[in-house]
């Protein structure tokens, strides 16, 4: 699995990173993590509520999505994670841009088919 992880990572645009991390470490939905506010991440911690419950989840900001956010391109987006044009991502507009990465992930054998 971590070599798929790595793999993963790797083959990401800076601008996806964040969105990737969000779900890829804290298991968020896509809509929950494409969803998040800039102001989500203070004091170290992530605040969201999950889309399903509306429950509100507190959660220690882990390196890998730590870095992610800072390697993203500046933009000034009201969401945490932003399009390579600086605007929230829709969810249709991020698996719209995830399927050739996937795809040439799977082509390559980086991750299984299916699993992404």
């Amino acid at each position: 699995m971590d070599a798929e992880r790595d793999a993963v990572l790797a083959a990401l645009p800076p601008h996806m990173l964040p969105a990737v991390t969000l779900m890829m470490f804290y298991g968020l939905d896509p809509q929950d993590a494409l969803a998040l506010p800039r102001t989500a991440v203070q004091g170290g911690m992530i605040n969201t509520k999950r889309g399903k419950t509306g429950e509100e989840v507190f959660l220690p900001l882990l390196k890998p999505v730590a870095d992610a956010l800072a390697a993203a391109p500046a933009h000034s987006a009201i969401t945490l994670c932003a399009t390579s044009q600086g605007k929230p991502w829709t969810v249709s507009g991020f698996r719209a841009s995830w399927r050739p990465i996937k795809i040439k992930l799977e082509e390559n054998g980086s991750v299984q088919p299916g699993r992404s």
